[in-house]
């Protein structure tokens, strides 16, 4: 044909390539990055900006791997200056993500650079790409699912604690979902290393140890995580004391009234009453098979009777919910323990799901999935009694025991 051209073959291209040419990637490319690595000079390609960590990030990646982009960002401050206190935080920071090394349920930094922008300094992290934060999941999780993001957020606790490391604040937003599917610590704003006496800088509500700071130990970052698990899977805003605030009508799912026994250990006023993190993730994986009473008998005496007035208050208010207010059981009610409240209202499906009613035990025919990704546990415990209870009930009743699967 005549007005045909001549078909000129392109020279081959390679594929890593491609995507910058051919305009297939799913954003436009803003600017390239040279970050230094244990594998040499990486240099990245900064894209589109991400919801997660309040948009302070973005995603780039090289010809084969994807990475976050991170701004560690300070402001003109003070008439136009960097504070030095600012900076000394962000280089804390950014030396803590940096110590932390390579863990599943903790977010790895790779490197790190200092880009200056007019008046603004930032520390620009490299780390590994993540999904989202836990904020944009939290109607939407089941109490399994948030089984495992205790689970997973206290393994790397347990981590953290045994590289020195404090992280004293814990969030949904400082909790993000990484490509692998695990749910990793991402929030170093506030962390400091356990030799460090200081004064606590966490953001939100603080343990009550806070005020104490030569008593800052790695218990507080477990207060932390049960405060975080009452806000996601109970719905309770607060804490009043060590005890979560729910309505009593949530201790009728089970559960949920397992759940919630198990917070006021992690919520105990006195740090040495709270379990380890590693010991917190093994607790929680047996919330789906083990009954509410085997938790309760490895539990220290004071916060075991701390759960015995908050069960008795919760069935009080169940109990009294049917009754006139000009019935004369009404009083009687407002007054009766637990044993008297068993016989005159109908609550032994809330004392039941809490450990405290008459049912037998019931022994596990198998683990579920939550629990098989426990890989931490601590030794037998010894009752509030005193009695050690491994030797009676083996693993199917105590997780702790020498041959149990944890």
């Amino acid at each position: 044909h005549l007005g045909s051209r001549p078909n000129f073959h392109r020279p081959c291209m390679s594929s890593a390539w491609a995507w910058i040419t051919d305009g297939k990637i799913p954003f436009q490319l803003c600017a390239q990055h040279h970050f230094p690595s244990d594998r040499g000079l990486l240099t990245v390609y900064e894209g589109r900006g991400l919801q997660h960590l309040g948009g302070s990030a973005t995603r780039a990646r090289t010809l084969t791997e994807e990475f976050d982009l991170r701004r560690l960002q300070l402001g003109s401050e003070a008439g136009g200056f960097v504070t030095l206190q600012a900076l000394a935080a962000v280089q804390l920071e950014v030396e803590l993500m940096g110590e932390v090394g390579k863990h599943v349920n903790v977010v790895r930094s790779h490197s790190c650079i200092i880009e200056n922008t007019g008046l603004t300094h930032s520390r620009m992290l490299l780390c590994d790409p993540c999904l989202g934060d836990l904020e944009e999941r939290l109607t939407g999780l089941s109490l399994l699912e948030t089984l495992e993001v205790g689970q997973h957020c206290a393994l790397g606790l347990g981590h953290l604690h045994a590289c020195g490391i404090l992280c004293r604040t814990l969030s949904p937003e400082g909790v993000l979902r990484g490509q692998d599917g695990f749910w990793k610590l991402g929030d170093f704003s506030c962390a400091c290393r356990l030799s460090d006496e200081s004064e606590w800088r966490g953001r939100g509500k603080a343990p009550p140890e806070a005020c104490r700071p030569q008593e800052i130990s790695p218990a507080a970052d477990v207060w932390l995580l049960g405060r975080l698990l009452a806000r996601i899977s109970l719905h309770a805003d607060d804490c009043v004391s060590d005890v979560p605030c729910v309505s009593p009508g949530v201790l009728l799912d089970l559960f949920s009234a397992r759940l919630w026994v198990l917070l006021h250990w992690f919520l105990a006023a006195v740090p040495e009453h709270r379990p380890a993190a590693g010991e917190a993730a093994a607790l929680l994986g047996t919330v789906e098979f083990l009954e509410a009473r085997e938790v309760l008998a490895e539990m220290p005496a004071a916060v075991h009777s701390r759960i015995t007035c908050s069960v008795t208050a919760a069935a009080r208010s169940v109990a009294v919910d049917g009754v006139g207010s000009r019935d004369p059981l009404l009083d009687r009610l407002s007054v009766a323990d637990l044993a008297e409240l068993r016989e005159l209202a109908d609550i032994e499906r809330l004392c039941d799901n809490c450990g405290f009613g008459h049912r037998s035990v019931v022994k596990p025919a198998s683990l579920n999935a939550v629990g098989e990704t426990s890989t931490e546990s601590g030794s037998n415990y010894i009752s509030a009694t005193g009695s050690d209870h491994s030797s009676d009930i083996g693993w199917e009743g105590n997780p702790f025991a020498s041959d149990s699967p944890f």
